[in-house]
């Protein structure tokens, strides 16, 4: 009952430091309030809310810097995947019209390991940061706070200070 909360809500966090710390960010939101599936789904890939997962390799695995065994366990480092140049411009800039290329984020996982419950959070965050801003579209940072993330596993704000 609890799967996906953890995550939800730092997705969330995250969001809402995106939306009123990015310049023009939550302007653009208000002004047409779609443009929220964009600003998360960059979001989840520059600041995902679960930074690692663990995973077993079924077989050895040859790499440039060596064989990883089969059988040992892997610590796949989401937040640094979803920041490959390779992949990604400008990987480390917040910027919510690459939506194609932002869909490539692993901040739901990838293949068999793909979050079942990622429609659901994703209309739930949308949805929570849309009714914020409407019931509060003069919403910044309470004088004085800096939002700053927090976590090795789930990477978040503890605390949103605001005046709305």
């Amino acid at each position: 009952m609890t799967a996906g909360s953890e995550t939800s809500h730092g997705a969330l966090a995250n969001l809402i430091v995106n939306l009123l710390s990015e310049p023009g960010v939550k302007e653009a939101v208000i002004a047409n309030p779609e443009l929220m599936d964009n600003a998360l789904a960059e979001t989840l890939r520059r600041n995902p809310p679960l930074q690692l997962v663990l995973r077993e390799a079924r077989e050895p695995l040859q790499l440039p810097s060596g064989t990883i065994p089969g059988g040992a366990t892997l610590a796949c480092l989401i937040g640094s995947a979803n920041r490959d140049p390779d992949q990604f411009s400008d990987p480390d800039t917040f910027d919510m019209h690459r939506a194609e290329q932002a869909t490539l984020h692993f901040a739901f996982g990838a293949g068999r390991h793909f979050c079942l419950g990622s429609m659901l959070a994703r209309l739930e965050i949308t949805i929570g940061a849309r009714m914020l801003l409407q019931a509060f579209p003069n919403v910044r940072w309470a004088p004085g706070f800096t939002p700053v993330e927090r976590g090795f596993l789930n990477r978040c704000p503890d605390r949103l200070e605001v005046v709305l």
